[in-house]
C-alpha cells in the first residue's frame, strides 16, 4: 500500500505510511488418507502500520495486527 494523506476536517492532515504485508500458507491434502492440514502466517515480516479510519470512529488511524498464525486440521472419513 502506498502512503496516503488523510484530511481530518481541520487544517491539519495525517499521513498513513506505506507498507508491504506478506502472508505464507503451507497445506497438505491426503498425505495420510482423510487428513488435510494447513498452517498460515499472516503479516510474515511483522510490519507495523495504521490504516485511516472513517467518520464512524473516534480515532483518525487504526493500528493493524502484527504477525499472527493459523493452523487448520481436518479429518474426513
Amino acid at each position: 500500500m502506498s502512503r496516503r494523506n488523510i484530511t481530518t476536517g481541520e487544517e491539519t492532515s495525517i499521513t498513513a505510511k506505506e507498507h508491504f504485508v506478506a502472508n505464507l500458507t503451507v497445506s497438505g491434502m491426503n498425505f495420510i488418507k482423510g487428513i488435510e492440514c494447513s498452517a498460515s502466517i499472516y503479516n510474515l515480516f511483522d510490519e507495523h502500520y495504521d490504516d485511516p479510519a472513517d467518520g464512524n470512529h473516534i480515532q483518525k488511524m487504526i493500528e493493524q495486527d502484527g504477525r499472527s498464525f493459523r493452523f487448520k486440521f481436518i479429518y474426513s472419513f
